[in-house]
């Protein structure tokens, strides 16, 4: 049997939690390999210890309700205005109907720009030859 199969089932081979089809091919594996089986015993102690642990309560620092409700207040006063939209909606719905339209022409025209910049780079690149008299 791989190791690496039955490594993610040994927590919960470790809290006994097996469905049974399962347990019926970890539960030897960890019997014969003595690397799973450490791990599996290191997670049953781990949860052993967990369970013992007592319930901690934090109080929070002082004065930190009262913070927390400056914040708030003057979050809530430092609103942002609400910006309408800039283009009315029957603009948007021109766009919307044309877009395939509108993204045609836009391609064309990025190809009519990078063509020009092509021929004004080149023509630009050209050093003069020697002149004749």
């Amino acid at each position: 049997m791989n190791c690496e199969r039955v490594r993610p089932y040994l927590t919960a081979h470790a809290a006994g939690e097996l469905p049974a089809h399962t347990a019926s091919w970890v539960n030897p594996h960890v019997e014969d390999c003595p690397v799973c089986s450490s791990l599996s015993l290191r997670h049953a102690t781990i949860r052993v210890a967990l369970r013992t642990l007592p319930e901690a309560t934090v109080d929070p620092p002082p004065g930190f309700a009262a913070t927390v409700a400056r914040r708030a207040a003057r979050l809530k006063r430092a609103r942002p205005i609400p910006i309408p939209p800039m283009i009315p909606p029957d603009a948007i719905r021109v766009l919307t109907d044309n877009r395939d339209a509108i993204l045609g022409s836009a391609g064309v025209a990025l190809g009519a720009a990078g063509v020009a910049w092509i021929a004004w780079r080149s023509m630009r690149s050209r050093k003069p030859g020697p002149r004749t008299a």
